[in-house]
């Protein structure tokens, strides 16, 4: 195995770091919380790298990165315990539930407001004409006689093109059907 370089644990800080801070997300009392932690976690990382500058003996380095990345573990674990904590407060289950309360009576009068806007917009009589200008340009179109008598000829000449292709098919399974007998 290649031993790590300083990269690698710069890495490996940088990643347990994000791993904090998406537990910690944007609550300002859950960074709180995880601040000694980012703290115990930095600290550990910037001994890591101090040894390493010192030991570049694979034999000898093997064994401490395996202890820097149980280290790192534990204290993740012990992040995600101090998270799940506090999420289970009650007054941290409160402030949820008045939260969702909130957006939820935010959200019915944002739609009340969208749909008396969207009322007040029809009743403009400039709207007004323009809805009964098509209503009826529609009625008139649908009661068109030549409209009518073109649907009327569409049908028909369906009609016949259907009956054209099933006399066809009909045919050619007569013919298939003598063929076979003979």
């Amino acid at each position: 195995m290649e031993p790590m370089k300083q990269q690698d644990i710069e890495q490996m800080e940088k990643e347990a770091q994000q791993e904090l801070n998406v537990l910690s997300g944007q609550d300002d009392k859950k960074r709180e919380a995880l601040s000694g932690i980012a703290e115990e976690l930095s600290a550990l990382y910037a001994n890591g790298k101090e040894w390493m500058k010192t030991n570049m003996d694979p034999e000898v380095m093997e064994p401490r990165i395996q202890k820097l990345k149980a280290e790192t573990e534990l204290l993740l674990s012990k992040a995600k315990t101090k998270v799940q904590a506090f999420a289970e407060k009650p007054e941290v289950r409160e402030k949820l539930s008045e939260g969702k309360e909130m957006v939820a009576g935010a959200s019915a009068k944002v739609a009340h407001a969208v749909s008396e806007g969207a009322q007040e917009f029809l009743q403009q009589e400039p709207v007004k004409k323009v809805v009964d200008n098509v209503s009826q340009k529609i009625d008139a179109f649908a009661n068109d006689e030549r409209v009518k008598e073109g649907v009327s000829s569409l049908k028909k000449g369906t009609l016949k093109v259907a009956e054209s292709a099933f006399n066809g098919l009909k045919k050619i399974l007569d013919d298939d059907a003598t063929d076979g007998e003979q």
